[in-house]
């Protein structure tokens, strides 16, 4: 569609989500997602002993 292959699709993602990144004013890099939250079954079971 856009005349370019997926790889180079690709590339340009990356590269923009970089630059949105840079944008937003990102303070680190790590990626998305949760920290920690200390509720995983492994914690609960170190809980319960």
């Amino acid at each position: 569609m856009l005349g370019i292959s997926a790889n180079a699709a690709s590339i340009r993602i990356h590269r923009a989500k970089g630059r949105l990144a840079v944008a937003l004013g990102r303070k680190n890099d790590a990626g998305a997602g949760h920290e920690g939250v200390g509720n995983t079954p492994v914690e609960r079971q170190k809980e319960a002993t």
